[in-house]
This record gives structure tokens, sequence and C-alpha cells, in this order.
């Protein structure tokens, strides 16, 4: 394990590794001694592998050259940074073996070196002269290595923890402008498990020298014949944290890691290392004791390197199509523990479709998914026919609307360009709240009316509801679509609306082209760049608009928001002009700061009278963690309210992990994984699974509950995910509850696939309209927010808008940035996303009139004695 610190206190640095002031020491006793290290050490005079002397390390920590004692970089602040701490942590089986072979912490120490090494070659530094303002990679740093034995005591005992903490002094020399200067680790820190992995690696490949085998265990690895039960036995630290954690209800790994030191123990010097070393033993039984000392090799088959290679790319690239190259390496390394280099991995993930560019990567597959969409969207433009060739032609059905008030002038004009559009793909760029549906509405019955066949879908089945209500009431989910022969062939020849197509991924995209290139299908697909992307990896959409030379329609008059400071603020955002939405907000009073637990109370007191006064109501925060505490606060309110009655039930809960496809394969065949089980004594051919953690979910009559997944109620009816009811009551059969419609349904308490349903995340969220939008976003949710979070957040209401935070500086900070999603066309091969060539375009054009020949000859038959009548041909 590695944990990087990041000192500020010149003091604390100096005590935390002097010997007369600390446990932890430099140099003697049962711990190797400490060393230096690093190319800029050696620039100090400090040989690399030389034992680091006290008074040396304390110059270095004020920033003064350990030699001349003159100052090393221009930063003299009281609070500096001084220094990062890296920590790597031996595994514990390790540690334990270690107690009876003298070789393991020296190669322990070997690897660490190794890994230090590495990170220095991506340490920088800042560069600020001429104008510029970036940095630049130095490769050089210098640290001292402190090699420790034990972990911080429990009861006055301290448990074997062997660990190695290498403090990099914050002066690093840029050969450029020949100085020293801070040293810059955003790179190093956003890599820190790719270094992690490295080292690990390294040490893993030592013991299998040494006669060891290596089993994987989640990101880690602990020896094959030390089990987990006995390794338990020297955790006590973790022990004491966890009991803290459970009786404060802290589960947020960082919350944990603070109550490490909240919980802390004064390390002890009552005894030996011997001693300890002998207490330790004697925890052991005699069998535990002969598996310690156990070098039979490796049994367990590791895996070769093409099998690494291609579980990191089917795990890297399942939710982003391009990944920083280390991100790739890291997920190799850890498959591959024990089993394989760096250098035979890099080798295999060649052969097995990575690519690289510089730091990032994709894959083979990827760019020749992303090829095939847009050579489809590309040799379709100019082959169709207009869907509707004359709005007037249907001013008996619903043109006059379209002549008429009821649509504004961009909507008439998208209209317009989904029925006069000759290209295979037609685009419409619809920002939140510019009446797209409406629009579309229009657009759909003009081209049923016109003779055609009519397909919208959606990614979520709430969103399928809202089109059903206008636009095609047979609207239906994208992955049913794609899952259904009969609804592919039912459409043949004619046109596919897809909604929120800014949020399908490349694959699922590529699948419906595949389908409407063979059944002869168009495409008229809506989204918008600026708000939430896909979850899958690629960003088809976007790649169309930009580079397949079609133009799309755009919607610019909002006609959500009824207040118009709201309304202005809601355009601001959609332009990701999100300092002048914010000064927008904030002018109407929408933002309040308080600290918790006061800023939840505030937010569940306005719910509270937004339902009294019979208003929709949407709850909005960025991550799920925040949405349930706050889900926790409403509940609260509610019980007072006596809107929640009677009795708490609990039923067990099923929280979907989120694992890629990857990991769950992983975890099938990995025999330390969790076992699996059934929800129901049925035998099932599964085409469909995922990775969940149970739960528990409380409920009372009056809860708002939504499905999480689909399942069947009591009577076999299905329940579709996303599907919203109020609970009413409790049965032996059940949970007893309401639709929106008024439906009365009996879910099985066992379904698993629930969860309450007062609170969203943004990306959730992103098809809703409701009266009023409660924005809860807390610091602690900060790493989820972004410009598109908050736009899709703060425009889903008529209204009302209340954003709610503990920290509105660092809101404003956290919303201004920007989340890229590139596609590999636009990072690998420029060349795909260039303006067409001369000879591509004849090409191109080639391709298009053959295609339009059969269907011109056929026409001119019709066409040509109108047209010589009509100029008075033959006269």
């Amino acid at each position: 394990m590695l944990r990087i610190h990041t000192q500020t206190n010149a003091a604390a640095a100096k005590a935390y590794f002097d010997p007369k002031t600390h446990d932890y020491y430099v140099g003697g006793g049962h711990e190797a001694p400490a060393e230096w290290g690093g190319r800029a050490a050696r620039m100090l005079g400090l040989e690399p592998g030389s034992q680091v002397d006290q008074s040396d390390f304390e110059r270095l920590i004020d920033n003064l050259h350990p030699g001349t004692g003159e100052r090393l970089t221009a930063a003299h602040r009281t609070f500096r940074r001084v220094g990062s701490d890296f920590t790597f942590s031996m595994p514990k089986s390790a540690s334990l073996a270690s107690l009876l072979d003298d070789r393991i912490a020296p190669a322990f120490l070997e690897s660490v070196r190794f890994g230090m090494a590495e990170i220095e070659k991506d340490v920088a530094v800042r560069v600020r002269v001429n104008g510029a303002d970036e940095d630049r990679t130095v490769g050089n740093a210098a640290w001292a290595l402190f090699p420790h034995a034990t972990s911080r005591p429990v009861d006055g005992i301290p448990d074997i923890h062997r660990h190695i903490h290498g403090f990099m002094v914050n002066a690093v020399h840029d050969p450029v402008e020949q100085k020293w200067k801070a040293a810059q680790l955003g790179v190093v820190k956003e890599h820190a498990g790719y270094y992690e992995a490295l080292v690990l690696s390294d040490f893993a490949h030592r013991l299998r020298e040494f006669g060891y085998g290596i089993r994987r265990k989640g990101r880690y690895f602990e020896l094959e014949t030390v089990s987990d039960a006995t390794v338990a036995k020297f955790s006590n630290r973790t022990r004491v944290i966890e009991e803290e954690a459970k009786a404060r209800g802290v589960t947020d790994p960082v919350q944990k890691a603070e109550l490490g030191g909240k919980t802390r123990e004064r390390k002890a010097h009552t005894h030996t290392f011997d001693e300890l070393k002998e207490l330790w033993l004697g925890r052991l039984t005699p069998q535990e004791r002969a598996q310690l000392a156990e070098r039979s090799g490796q049994v367990r088959a590791l895996p070769a390197p093409e099998q690494s290679a291609r579980h990191a790319l089917e795990h890297a690239f399942h939710f982003e199509a391009v990944r920083p190259v280390k991100a790739v390496w890291e997920t190799a390394l850890r498959h591959g523990f024990g089993a394989a280099t760096l250098y035979a991995l890099q080798g295999a993930a060649g052969r097995v479709g990575l690519i690289t560019h510089g730091e990032r990567a994709t894959t083979r597959v990827l760019l020749a998914l992303e090829s095939r969409v847009l050579d489809w969207a590309r040799t379709g433009k100019g082959t169709c026919r207009p869907l509707c060739k004359d709005a007037k032609l249907f001013a008996g059905l619903r043109g006059e609307k379209l002549l008429g008030p009821e649509l504004n002038a961009g909507q008439r004009a998208v209209v317009r360009h989904i029925w006069e559009n000759r290209d295979r793909v037609a685009l419409i760029r619809g920002p939140a709240g510019t009446g797209k549906t409406t629009a579309l509405s229009v657009a759909a019955d003009g081209i049923r009316a016109a003779g055609h066949r009519f397909q919208a879908l959606a990614l979520s089945h709430t969103a399928t509801d809202e089109l059903t209500r206008g636009v095609d009431p047979h609207a239906r989910t994208l992955a049913s679509f794609l899952a259904t022969k009969a609804a592919q062939e039912a459409v043949a020849g004619g046109v596919v609306f897809l909604d929120e197509a800014g949020q399908v991924g490349l694959e699922d995209f590529a699948r419906l082209v595949n389908v409407l290139d063979r059944v002869g299908g168009r495409l008229i697909a809506v989204g918008d760049t600026k708000q939430h992307g896909s979850v899958a990896s690629g960003a088809p959409y976007k790649l169309l608009t930009e580079h397949a030379g079609l133009k799309p329609a755009v919607l610019t008059e909002i006609v959500r928001q009824t207040n118009p400071m709201y309304k202005a603020a809601c355009a601001r955002l959609a332009e990701h002009d999100v300092e002048g939405g914010l000064k927008l907000l904030d002018a109407m009073g929408a933002i309040r700061e308080a600290t918790d637990p006061y800023r939840t109370e505030a937010l569940a007191i306005d719910y509270r009278e937004a339902l009294r006064d019979g208003k929709s109501v949407l709850v909005v925060t960025p991550t799920h963690a925040e949405a349930g505490t706050v889900t926790g606060a409403l509940r609260a309110a509610l019980k007072e309210d006596g809107v929640l009655t009677g009795e708490e039930h609990t039923f067990a809960q099923l929280v979907n992990l989120n694992w890629t496809p990857a990991e769950i394969k992983e975890a099938r065949s990995n025999p330390d994984s969790p076992p699996a089980h059934a929800i129901r004594d049925e035998h099932l051919t599964l085409t469909r699974y995922g990775a969940y953690r149970q739960e528990q979910i409380a409920l009372m009559v009056g809860d708002q509950i939504r499905a999480t997944a689909g399942f069947t109620d009591t009577r076999g009816n299905r329940i579709n995910n996303g599907s919203r009811f109020v609970v009413t009551g409790f049965t032996p059969a059940g949970i007893a509850v309401t639709s929106p419609t008024g439906a009365a349904r009996v879910l099985p308490g066992d379904a698993g696939h629930l969860a309450h349903d007062y609170c969203q995340t943004s990306y959730s969220s992103q098809s809703r309209t409701v009266d009023t939008v409660l924005i809860s976003e807390s610091s602690r949710s900060f790493a989820g927010a972004d410009r598109a979070q908050i736009y899709v957040s703060a425009s889903r209401a008529r209204s009302a808008i209340k954003i709610y935070t503990d920290d509105t500086q660092g809101l404003r900070e956290a919303v201004s940035r920007g989340r890229n999603k590139p596609n590999p066309s636009e990072v690998l091969r420029p060349t795909i996303v260039a303006t067409e060539s001369p000879l591509q375009r004849r090409a191109r054009v080639l391709r298009r009139f053959r295609a339009m020949a059969p269907r011109a000859g056929h026409e001119s038959k019709h066409i040509t004695p109108h047209r010589e009548k009509r100029y008075g041909y033959g006269r």
C-alpha cells in the first residue's frame, strides 16, 4: 500500500524522524538505517545509498543546502510545503514471514528504491518565465528512506507492520533555468496507484524467487500459505479503527483514515524487538507457524501476461475510451502480481489491441467502432429523401401549430430541419428546458403522417415514459430495442429518434448504427454536449456534432423556467458560464451556506414547505454518498410531520458496486472473492449479472421508493428499473405500494432492488422536470462536481431553486471544472477528424451517386414528362 502525505510543518517533520523525540529514528536497532536517494541528493553532496545524518536531514527540511547552509528555493514561508511522505507498506503476511526469513525486509527495501526512482522520473517544476504558465518535467528529487517495522500500539503492544517512509524534500533542480525550485507532484499523485502496483509487483517477484507462493487479495496480495485468519491476528489497529468507525456511523474511507489519527496511541518503548518477536510468534498455532515458514513454491496458477493485459483493457476502457497509459499498466500489474513483469505486460498489451500515444492510450476495437459510426454518418450525407417535403401538407394534422404561436422560432426551425433533412443522420442540440419534447412531438406526427415507420428510444424507463406522453406511445429503451429483433424489423426503412444521445456510449451507438444499416433506417439524434455525457466509454454524439460534417439544428429559447432571473441563470449555465450563472442564482437568494447538520435541516424544511404547497420537488446531489445523508434528514422531517407512519420494517437491499465486466469475471474465477448467493432458490441461466453489496433498507408507510433494477411483483407483473412507488402497507407477501397512476401492487420483500426515492444524483435527474429543485452540494461531494453537474441540476425546475452548501467559494471552484471525455480519434488519430482530402471527398461523392442511381432512374420516368411540359420542351 502507498500513502502520500504532504507535510507543511517543518518542526513536525523533524520530530517525526528524530530518534531523540520519536521512536521512529534515523539508523540503528533492528531496522535498516535511513538512507539517501535520488539524483538531486547527489547534486547536494548526499550520495544515494549513504546513511542519513540527522543534521543534513533537518537542513533540507529548513530549505537549506546541507553542505553550505545556503537557501535552496526562493519560497521560504513559515508554512511552506517542506516535503511529501511516500509510505509503502509491506503485505501483512510478508511482514509476518520476515520474522523467520531475514531476506524479506531487504528485498522490500530494494523494491521501494526501484519505485522511488520511477516516481522521480515524473517530478516536475513550475515554469513562469516569459509569460509561460506550465509545468516542466525535470526528473530529479532528493529523499530519505526510513524503514520501520511496527504499527501503532493497541493496549501498549504494537503489531508487526513493515513499512518504509520515503520523505521527498520540496527542492528539485531545474536544469533549464539552473536553479532550485519547489517540486510539482501533480502527475505523481494522479498515478499513485501505478507506483504502488509497480513496487508490489517487483516485491512479489522477489518473494517468488525466495520460494513463496502468491495469492491475490483484492488490489493487493498475500503469501499463499498464510490465511486471512492468521493475518487478522496482527491487524489490531485496523480492528480498532473499524470499531470506532462503526460506532460513529462512518463509512467513507477518507473519514476512516482521519479516525486513525484520532484513535492513535503513542508509540511505546517498553519492549525490545526480540521481546515483541516472541510475543508475535506466540500468537500463532504450530500449524500457522509451519505455514509461515513454508516455501514450497507457487501452487495456484498465475495468469499469463496476455491474460493480465486483456483484463486491463477490458477494465480500463469500460468507462473511458482514452485512459492514461499508467492506469492501464496499474490494472495489468495488479492482475498479474508475481506472474509478469511490466516489460512483459507492455508487449502483451500491444498484441491484444492496446494503442498508446504519449501518455495516453486507447484500443484498436474502440477506434474501429468510432470509425464505423463516423463513416456511416458521413456516407449517408445527402443520400435520403426529405421525410416531409412540404410542411403545409400537414396543415390538417398538426402543421397549423408549426406555423402558429404554439412553437417558437427555434422549435419551428428544428421541425423543418427534421422534415426536410436529406442526410441519414439528423442531429438536434436540445439544451435543458428549451421545449424539446414539444417540437419533437410535432415532428413525429409529420413523419408518421408521411407514411414512415417511427420508433422513439431513450436510455432509461423514466425518460421513455416522458416520450410516450407526447412523441411516441410505443417508445422503448435503447437496450430493449437492441435486444429485440422484432422491434428492429418493425422500423425497417423508417426513422429512429434517439433521445439524450449524448449519454449513449460508443459500443451501444455502434450497435444501433449496425441495426439501422441492416434495416435501412435513419437516425434523429437529440442531445446536448454541455450536459452529462455517457457513463460508458466514448462520446459518439459529440464526435458526430464536431467531425461528421453534419450541421445540428439547435433549440435556443428556454421555455421551462418562468422566473426571468432564474431563466437567465440557466442560460448562462447552458453555455458553461458558471461564474455568471452562480452570480444570478446568488442574487436570487438561491445559494445558502451552512455547516451540517444545519445545512441538511434547512433543506428538509424547504422540502416540507414545497410539499405542503402542492409543488413537485426534486432533491439532487452530485454523489450517492451525499444522497444517503440527505435522505436521512428528509425522512426524519417527514416522520415529524406524520407523513411517515407506523413501525419501520427492514428489508435486504442490494447496492450496485458498479464493477466493470472484467472485475465481475475476475471475482467469479478468484477463490478469495465473496461467494455468490441466489436471492431465490431457483435454477436460472444468467444472461445479465452484476456485483452487489447487501445492506438493509428501512421502510415505513408513506415512504417514497424506486426500483433500482427490473424484477417482478408478487403477481408476476414486470417492475421496470426506475419505477416509482409510495409504500401503503406491509403484508406477509411483501410491500404494498401504489404507483404514480394509482395502481396498487405488492412488491416481494426479498426483491433487493429497492431504494428510497427522495434524492437523485445529477446524472439520473437529467430527464426530469419539476416545480422546485433543491440541490445539496457539500464539500464532501466536490469531487463529483463539475460544469455539467451544476447545469443539469440547476435546470430541472420550472419556478424555484435552492442550493445548500457548506463552502460557497469551494462550490464555485468545484463546479467550474470541466470533464472532457475525449474520443480516441481526437487524441490518437487526428486524420480521422481532419478535413477530407480531395480524394476522400471524390470517393464519398461517388458512393453517394451510386446509392442514388437506382432511385433516380426510377423517378426520372415520372419526372421528365412534367419537366418537359413545364419548360415547353418539344413545342
